[in-house]
């Protein structure tokens, strides 16, 4: 008889027990700029800044053509520090094409960067409009009763 008071009360809390499913937070932004519209020999930073830890990360950056010849780089870096000195290169370089739309798009999974930035360099006769933006997912376990 003990046994079985015993296991009906195991049986019991077990199926009493909250469930775990697994959710997602996603998290659109706009990384901060320095400037947005770039001339000539120009240079430009866009930053998100404090991110934290996600598992996905989605960046895309480019530059938009109003007028002249395009010519120039972006390049996605990477920080650490919580200070924000020590910056890395995170994927290939975007060489800007003369067209009207020069855009690269990066996955970084998971990412434990404290700070992400794009470095908008612009050489030539140009005027161009830097866009950068983010999409940051995040896995949660919410407990379901």
């Amino acid at each position: 008889m003990k046994k079985a008071i015993i296991f009906l009360s195991i049986t019991l809390a077990v199926c009493a027990a909250p469930l775990a499913v697994p959710a997602q937070e996603q998290r659109a932004v706009e990384l901060t700029a320095s400037g947005d519209t770039l001339s000539n020999a120009d240079t430009t930073y866009h930053t998100l800044t404090n991110i934290g830890y996600y598992d996905l990360i989605r960046v895309s950056y480019g530059v938009n053509k109003v007028n002249g010849t395009v010519a120039g780089t972006a390049q996605l870096q990477g920080c650490s520090d919580p200070d924000g000195v020590r910056w890395f290169n995170i994927d290939t370089v975007l060489t800007f094409q003369n067209q009207a739309v020069n855009q690269q798009t990066t996955l970084i999974n998971p990412s434990s960067w404290r700070h992400l930035r794009v470095r908008y360099y612009t050489s030539g006769t140009v005027t161009a409009v830097a866009k950068s933006d983010a999409v940051l997912t995040r896995s949660n376990t919410v407990k379901k009763e």
